[in-house]
């Protein structure tokens, strides 16, 4: 309220949008991205609240309407040169893909996401992409690839201290396991990812991690 200047209100907007995003108002959020959007008129900021407002768009399944968007995005990306804004536009295509069972191209995206992380020495982006891969190996069957991803997204989320990446990631080992015949160490693996959703108030994390438990029991 207090800011008048674009490149005051600009940043602010950006940040109360994801925050909104980030606490379950993911409708808000697209409206204030929206607002980000019309405080500027520089390409690269531009780029970026575009790709939040597509963020919010996949959380409230306007997937064509977040596909576009993503294209926009990704026209200012590639002309600047903005390997951390490819790598979220790579991720956000590949997790809109998933739940439309286009397989294929969600690999396609979360490998060109991980690889514009890497460029970009993001780490954060890089656990991301690496969840993403596991998710897609996963649904098409390929588990034991799945699970090597899925460690790999644990241990980096880890190391950097993005504990809430790995929360949502835990259970999905243990998920694997339970494939691979490792119904001991997946009962043990899906306890373990109970407690860390319960300490982090991740109540959906915590439910499929329930799930995971109850299918290494049966």
């Amino acid at each position: 309220e207090i800011a008048e200047a674009p490149a005051a209100r600009y940043p602010l907007l950006m940040l109360q949008g994801e925050s909104l995003r980030e606490n379950g108002q993911a409708a808000h959020s697209i409206e204030t991205f929206r607002m980000a959007l019309e405080a500027t008129e520089v390409d690269p900021e531009r780029c970026r609240a575009l790709i939040g407002l597509a963020a919010g768009m996949r959380i409230t399944d306007d997937y064509d309407g977040a596909l576009g968007v993503l294209d926009q995005a990704e026209a200012l990306a590639v002309a600047d040169s903005l390997d951390t804004e490819q790598s979220d536009i790579h991720y956000y295509r590949g997790s809109i893909f998933f739940p439309l069972a286009r397989i294929e191209g969600c690999l396609k995206e979360h490998r060109a996401a991980l690889e514009a992380a890497e460029r970009a020495r993001a780490p954060e982006r890089e656990v991301r992409a690496l969840c993403g891969l596991g998710d897609a190996y996963y649904s098409s069957g390929r588990v034991l690839t799945a699970f090597r991803y899925f460690e790999r997204c644990i241990s980096l989320s880890r190391e950097h201290g993005f504990g809430r990446v790995a929360v949502d990631n835990e259970f999905m080992e243990s998920w694997c396991r339970v494939y691979m015949n490792q119904m001991e160490v997946a009962g043990a693996s899906a306890a373990m990812a109970i407690e860390n959703a319960r300490q982090s108030h991740n109540q959906r994390a915590e439910m499929v991690a329930h799930v995971a438990a109850a299918r290494a029991l049966v």
